[in-house]
């Protein structure tokens, strides 16, 4: 497993990173500082990079196969902007500190944690569950009109605002 070495560095000239969140099959997961963003808007952001090293090397057609689909997932984030999907930002292709290219994807950063989390900490009432159900069931709705199927809903990919009022889906 190769880890990217992307902590501390800057991407593209614009984005600090700060620190690892976790990491999944082929993608690590990244807090940054946007030195960019336009004025007014947030310069915490996240950043989901294309790792395909973490399992083991893979051969030239499964490497074609997660670029494609690392590509894809960022043009489905653009083809369904709703108030509960979150944001693409940006995305880019950059070399880590070990000379390592990697693919990556720039979304909203939403800091009240996911519904794993949350549930594990607060049990929630009935209503409580419903209102963000309400949410979820409203994103998905929109995707679905719009030709995108999840297949990955689970807690930890319902994230929250720091208010912990809205709920958006990711990944």
């Amino acid at each position: 497993m190769a880890e990217l070495r992307v902590q501390q560095s800057r991407l593209d000239g614009r984005y600090d990173v700060l620190e690892c969140l976790g990491r999944g099959s082929y993608a690590e997961i990244y807090v940054a500082k946007d030195n960019a963003a336009p004025e007014g808007a947030p310069t915490t952001v996240v950043i989901k990079a294309l790792n395909i090293y973490l399992q083991e090397t893979p051969d030239a057609e499964l490497e074609r196969t997660l670029v494609a689909n690392f590509q894809n997932e960022a043009v489905a984030i653009d083809r369904v902007r709703h108030p509960h999907i979150i944001n693409r930002l940006g995305h880019g292709t950059a070399i880590d500190l070990a000379g390592t290219t990697f693919h990556y994807i720039v979304l909203e950063y939403l800091p009240g944690g996911d519904m794993l989390a949350l549930s594990r900490h607060h049990p929630l009432s009935i209503e409580k569950t419903l209102f963000f159900l309400e949410q979820v069931c409203s994103g998905l709705a929109h995707a679905h009109q719009c030709g995108v199927i999840h297949r990955d809903i689970k807690p930890q990919n319902l994230l929250l605002t720091a208010d912990r009022k809205i709920i958006k889906i990711a990944d």
